[in-house]
């Protein structure tokens, strides 16, 4: 009865094994996946941030060369100069883009940069989520390893139990011949006394007549 719920136990067991290692699996390709894609962002969001950071760190007077020394209007737009307007060119023949303030571009650098530490800082969360989950699956292959050994132990137990329940069986079993033994000697002694008896009261009588 033991043997066979160890078996069962070691059953349950061996699917729990299996079903946390698929599991694990599948944590590792997401996991991978993830950081894949993450490196990806980050690398993108760190271009983008040095593009950032080269444009605001231009001199203002670099917005208006082309214009001064030359006798041509500065400002062709209307003779309204806005220091605090950057027109971004565009690249590869592509259409300029919408005119952004140093002040748009400084609260997109900041929070474009909140958004990566943040980012970053969920990946590390995940990271160590995962690390946990290895150090929890290495505490689960300790406990099994654990319950094998004692599983072991008490089949050994079983063991020394069935031969003791035998060795109890053959003792029994050498008892009961002796008392048998025992038994017939008794039945073979009192014949034999009962003939002496017998014996010498017919020798009695005899001399007696």
């Amino acid at each position: 009865m033991a043997g066979r719920k160890v078996e069962v136990l070691e059953g349950e067991l061996g699917q729990l094994k299996t079903d946390f290692e698929e599991k694990i699996s599948d944590f590792q390709n997401q996991f991978s996946s993830i950081h894949e894609k993450m490196d990806g962002r980050f690398a993108a969001l760190e271009d983008l941030m040095k593009k950032m950071i080269d444009d605001k760190q231009k001199p203002a007077s670099s917005e208006t060369i082309g214009g001064h020394g030359r006798g041509e209007n500065p400002n062709p737009s209307g003779g309204r100069e806005n220091p605090e307007v950057e027109v971004l060119e565009g690249d590869d023949g592509m259409p300029p883009l919408e005119p952004l303030s140093r002040e748009e571009l400084s609260r997109g650098y900041d929070r474009r940069e909140a958004e990566y530490v943040g980012r970053r800082e969920e990946f590390y969360r995940r990271g160590a989520g995962f690390e946990r989950i290895q150090r929890r699956g290495a505490d689960f292959e300790g406990e099994r390893a654990d319950f094998n050994r004692r599983g072991a132990d008490f089949e050994r137990i079983q063991r020394r139990c069935v031969d003791f329940e035998g060795r109890r069986e053959e003792i029994h079993h050498r008892g009961a011949e002796f008392e048998g033994i025992q038994r017939r000697d008794m039945q073979k002694f009192h014949g034999w006394l009962l003939s002496i008896t017998l014996i010498a009261e017919i020798q009695a009588a005899s001399e007696l007549s």
